[in-house]
């Protein structure tokens, strides 16, 4: 039986759902467990509220519930509550718990399961009272079960601690045996007065239990047992250990009560608790609250199955998934210092355990004592303030000690408590349900777990107003630092003074292979293979003067220069440098757990893995050959620009680190060709892991460039003759909260020449790299792809690699993360004359939420306050961003030399535009032709309107996995509609609905229309057939003059990679433009070549010129007229807009 199966059609009857586990509990069974018939919750009434009051404030109101509304509705969950819940207003310290003898006749009927979850947690309770609660009032909750007719299961909630007086090396799953009689111990608690049941009394009652609950708590287990021996009920003991916030379910981190270690984390972040007695290297068995909810459900199935229906099971993490306290003390301490609360006594926060008792007693005499006798003593004589002073300290000392003396018997102290049987239920589970109702601890990672505690506990108990966090098991961070509960193995001078390469040792040793074909093996391979064979006898055909030697010493040339040659030795120093670099670059790096797992199980004998990453940095290969060495996955070979050839060191480290250099172009060089895919299917042949980037080189833009197609196509080819099996694709996007290169990406989008990568200037550029901070970096991995089910191998080469390209890019477009340093600068460009620090965190919070309304992953907001994420992101982009008033931040452009920053601040706003890209499109349609329109612009019109801007701007994304795909306007039209964004009349016109949304929508899009005006102007004017480089010159040069002007209202206009864009779309899509090739030189040697008279080649010149139909310049016009409609600016009539543009800037005519 599972369990769906177990609690479909039955009634429940549920005590303590006012407490932490009895809401997690209930907040459960509303969402897994739909076919329970209804839930009876017995709810004490207190003073001034009603049972019924008490549900629907502590219940229904609470947070808890907050996911559920979510998913189906508040309307929904208030009927689904109204239908399932019956309140029963009781008490379990009344007979026959405070019922009606008609209520006890409706359960007597209905109640098919019991789950007991009250009991007074209180370590602390006096021992008359903890019997009455815990003993007496699940004695009176069985009574009530055993007078149900159709009870088929009694579920009591204990503790394993129960037993934390048993010496067993693992404390079992079992009845201990009581070594008293626990009707006499009964009977002499109720003889005593309070005033006898002090300390010392209760001490030599209780013995070694450590506190009155886990007391009462073990007779209660024996009473149950003893009176359900020969029930017709089946009984379910769930014994969890120390109870803690949420892990997953239903919000990460979720807690609302302080109590166990609860209360100790609030004391720790508060700065009260600062040092506790207690073993750091003991194991703190903390589980989180769904874990054992979950555990309570499945138990229920296999105490039915049980042939003596009487089941005890362990909800413990300390045999499976052990965690040790210095998890605690290594992690709560960051988190509260970065994380401030407003409750705090103390400005900094500090946590450390001290095993030795006496040394205990000497700090806390030092820190505490000494300081209240002096502050005692000076308040005798002092003002009423140091009075008042040394009261709140001598109150603060008296929790301190409650709080110690209750929590320090479980740091002292370790148990190691199986859980066999819990685990066994796992199995007997139907695989369907393993994901609803988890028992696997193996992926929770203790560092984030406590993270998740210590925000539960800020946003939820303490109400600070921090941003929810995302399942913690989505990412985690990589290993850049020895801290954070890792450990370094080793005890040596080496590990101590050189820990980052003992660690990066350590790691080669767990890699699963490291290490390349012998490089004299590989090349003699790629050189006698038939296909470069045949191509260097084409080569002796064509140049009778070349001898089969010379030839086979150029293609010898060629390899050597490109070839990668993995030592396992250089890999480990790099891995230990890496750790270094990235630890002073970067405050974080961050990668989604699943994604690295999908790769770990696609990762089969024979069949390569292609990693394939977005590119926007020179670290991009660089994080992904470090995240394959920490997460042990295979670490591949990389294609890379020949741009650090010239560099030596660097060069060495490369290609002994995976790298294979090609250069940038190659397609007239049929030789270089040749060998380049012999050695990639060799590398592909052997099973080795391959890294190319898509994009071809790094995207200065920020957006996602159109995929080339060489080295995909190498891989297809490979595949369709037969030389490989298969190959995964594996996508990989690589989020920056601040680029490394963003400086010098804004100066060559300004048309300034890129930097060549000397020694020098990498020597040069250090030192403010180094100096700098670099915020924080995120990977997502994407689902791996099979390329032999991916495509269809019948089909031509080309026909393959192109759909399958535009599938990569678009799976990488869509795992972009949107970072606060994105959303910052698409604020400032929209409100580039200022904003207030108070504006720019509203307009946060509405971005953010906009962006995820659209599915659009928004990161490094989780647990913060929304002013700390902007004050962050503001220092990130300090160089380019100015307080000009007190809190009011704009673009730093004082002067023309600043305008690149413009271009940096458009490169990180670039990486939103792909989620709004056609929302923006109809804004921008229906401002050029309805603005002004108190009726609404009719929907067919918007539609023309709509087509064409698509059309024109639709290689400024990936729009569709399908390059091929007819755009659906009619569906994206309806979701501006859903958005509210546009409304639709009855007489087929359309409105604006929403100002905010639709103005925010049109400045996304309209620098892009005003490069595409700009690169219309130039065509207009173009004679004749010029160079490309210089057209792109050209235009960018007349764009940077219109903005001058204030004819065009943005400088990011100016970006040559837009303009690029415009150029190659009013070719490609409007067929207004052709390209021409012309020899120009008939000789050139390629760089670092040794045989220059076999490497020459011709090298070709790409023209631009306007084709014939469209150089009276009529059509032309007419289309810049169009694009000039859907501008911000106002639509300006002209007769000529040739003679209107030269009049209006004289030195176009130079042009």
């Amino acid at each position: 039986m599972s369990v769906l199966e177990s609690f479909a059609g039955r009634s429940l009857l549920i005590t303590g759902c006012t407490g932490f586990i009895g809401k997690v509990l209930l907040e459960k069974l509303f969402r897994c467990v739909p076919k329970i018939n209804s839930m009876y919750l017995l709810i004490r009434p207190i003073k001034g509220c009603s049972a019924e009051q008490r549900v629907r404030n502590e219940i229904i109101s609470s947070p808890v519930f907050n996911r559920l509304r979510h998913e189906i509705g508040d309307a929904q969950f208030e009927n689904l509550a109204k239908t399932k819940i019956v309140v029963l207003s009781g008490d379990l310290g009344q007979q026959k718990l405070g019922l009606s003898e008609s209520w006890i006749k409706i359960i007597s009927e209905k109640i098919n399961i019991i789950i007991h979850c009250a009991a007074s947690v209180d370590f602390n309770l006096r021992l008359d009272l903890a019997v009455e609660q815990n003993v007496y009032g699940t004695m009176r909750v069985l009574d009530i079960a055993e007078s149900c007719k159709n009870l088929e299961i009694f579920v009591h909630i204990s503790t394993a601690y129960t037993n934390c007086t048993q010496t067993d090396h693992i404390i079992e799953e079992k009845l201990y045996p009581c070594t008293f009689d626990i009707n006499e111990m009964l009977a002499t608690i109720s003889r005593l007065s309070s005033r006898e049941l002090q300390k010392v009394t209760v001490d030599a009652l209780i013995g070694d239990w450590p506190n009155t609950y886990t007391f009462t708590k073990f007779i209660t287990e024996h009473l149950i047992a003893e009176r359900c021996k020969q029930s017709k009920f089946a009984v379910s003991i769930v014994r969890p250990t120390i109870v803690g916030a949420a892990w997953v379910e239903p919000i990460p981190g979720w807690i609302d009560v302080i109590s166990a270690a609860g209360a100790l984390y609030v004391a720790v972040g508060l700065g009260v608790v600062r040092v506790l007695p207690g073993n750091p290297d003991h194991i703190g068995d903390i589980v989180p609250v769904d874990f054992v909810v979950n555990a309570i459900l499945r138990s229920v199935p296999i105490a039915l199955s049980q042939p003596n229906r009487f089941f005890i099971c362990q909800a413990a993490a300390s045999v499976i998934r052990p965690w040790r306290w210095r998890h605690a003390i290594n992690t709560l301490p960051t988190f509260f210092d970065t994380h401030p609360s407003k409750h705090a006594i103390s400005p900094t926060v500090s946590f450390t355990m001290i095993p030795n008792k006496t040394m205990y007693e000497v700090h806390f005499l030092a820190r505490y004592a000494v300081p209240s006798a002096i502050l005692n003593a000076v308040s005798f004589i002092g003002t009423k303030t140091q009075k008042r002073t040394a009261e709140q300290f001598q109150r603060l000392i008296v929790k301190l000690h409650t709080l110690v003396d209750a929590f320090r018997y479980f740091t002292e102290h370790e148990w190691r408590f199986d859980c066999q049987k819990l685990f066994s239920i796992g199995n007997e589970v139907y695989e369907a349900e393993a994901e609803h109702f988890w028992l696997d601890l193996s992926p929770i990672d203790y560092t984030q777990y406590h993270r998740a505690f210590a925000y539960g506990l800020l946003r939820f108990v303490l109400k600070e107003d921090l941003i929810e966090i995302d399942d913690p098991r989505s990412s985690r961070q990589i290993c850049l630092t020895t801290q954070n509960g890792e450990q370094v193995a080793g005890n040596g001078m080496i590990s101590r003074v050189f820990p980052d390469l003992f660690w990066a040792v350590s790691q080669m040793k767990q890699q699963p292979s490291i290490g390349g074909p012998n490089l004299t093996d590989m090349k003699a391979a790629v050189l006698s293979s038939p296909r470069v064979q045949a191509v260097l006898t084409k080569l002796t055909e064509d140049q009778p003067d070349v001898s089969p030697a010379q030839a086979a010493a150029h293609a010898a040339s060629i390899l050597d220069l490109m070839v990668g040659d993995i030592k396992p030795s250089v890999m480990t120093g790099m891995a230990a440098g890496l750790k270094k670099l990235f630890r002073r670059l970067y405050s974080n790096v961050f990668i989604n757990h699943d994604g690295v797992e999908s790769v770990r199980r696609a990762s089969t004998d024979g069949v390569p893995i292609i990693y394939v990453p977005t590119h926007r940095s020179y670290m991009d290969f660089l994080l992904l050959s470090y995240t394959c060495f920490v997460n042990c996955l295979p670490v591949p070979y990389i294609a890379a620009g020949d741009d650090f050839l010239e560099v030596a060191v660097v060069r060495y480290l490369f290609r002994h680190s995976g790298a294979f250099f090609i250069r940038r172009s190659f397609k007239d060089d049929f030789v270089y060709k040749a060998i380049f895919e012999e050695y990639v299917r060799q590398i592909l042949c052997l099973g080795k892991s391959l890294e190319f980037f898509i994009e071809g080189s790094r995207s200065r833009s920020g957006k996602m460039v159109h995929p080339k197609l060489g080295l995909l196509q190498v891989i297809c080819k490979t595949l369709i003759e037969g030389d490989i099996k298969d190959a995964i694709i594996v996508p990989i996007a690589i989020n920056y909260e601040r680029t490394l290169e963003g400086g010098i990406y804004s100066q060559e989008l300004h048309g300034s020449s890129k930097i060549q990568e000397t020694l020098r200037n990498l020597i040069s550029a250090s030192k403010s790299v180094l100096s700098s901070s670099f915020g924080r970096i995120s990977i997502r991995i994407g689902t791996p792809i099979s390329v032999l089910n991916a495509v269809n191998l019948q089909s031509n080469l080309h026909d393959i690699t192109r759909p399958l390209a535009y599938r990569i890019s678009y799976e990488l477009q869509s795992l972009g993360e949107v970072m606060p340093t994105h959303i910052l600068s698409t604020l400032l460009l929209m409100y580039r004359r200022g904003i207030s620090h108070s504006q720019l965190v509203t307009k946060f919070c509405w971005l953010r939420r906009e962006i995820l309304n659209r599915n659009g992953r928004v990161i490094l907001f989780e647990a913060e306050k929304l002013e700390w994420v902007v004050d962050n992101a503001i220092l990130l982009l300090k160089n380019v961003i100015e307080e000009r008033h007190h809190k009011v931040f704009e673009p730093k452009i004082s002067h023309r030399s600043d305008y690149p920053n413009m271009l940096l601040l458009g490169h990180y706003r670039n990486k939103i535009v792909n989620i709004f890209f056609r929302e923006s499109i109809w804004a921008c349609a229906f401002h050029s032709i309805g603005l002004d329109s108190c009726e609404g612009v009719d929907r067919g019109v918007l539609f023309e309107s709509a087509a064409f801007l698509f059309s024109l701007l639709k290689r400024e994304i990936v729009c569709s996995p399908d390059p091929d795909a007819v755009e659906d306007f009619d569906a994206s039209f309806d979701v501006m509609v859903q958005r509210s964004v546009f409304r639709l009349l009855p007489n087929n016109r359309v409105e604006i609905d929403s100002e905010a949304t639709f103005s925010f929508l049109c400045a996304l899009c309209w620098p892009f229309i005003d490069s595409y005006f700009a690169a219309g102007l130039f065509l207009h004017t173009l004679q004749g057939s010029v160079e490309e480089k210089q057209v792109i010159i050209q235009t960018q040069w007349l764009a940077t003059t219109l903005y001058h002007e204030s004819m065009i209202c943005f400088y990011e206009s100016c970006s040559s990679d837009t303009l690029q864009n415009a150029l190659t779309t009013f070719q490609e899509e409007f067929g207004i433009t052709c390209k021409t090739r012309r020899l120009v030189v008939k000789n050139t040697g390629i760089k670092g070549n040794q045989n220059s008279d076999l490497a020459r080649q011709p090298t070709y010149v790409t023209d631009i010129s306007v084709r014939p139909n469209y150089q009276d310049g009529v059509e032309l016009q007419q289309l810049i007229h169009r694009i000039d409609l859907l501008r911000k600016r106002p639509p300006v009539v002209r007769t000529s807009l040739r003679r209107a543009m030269i009049a209006e800037i004289p030195l176009l005519a130079k042009l």
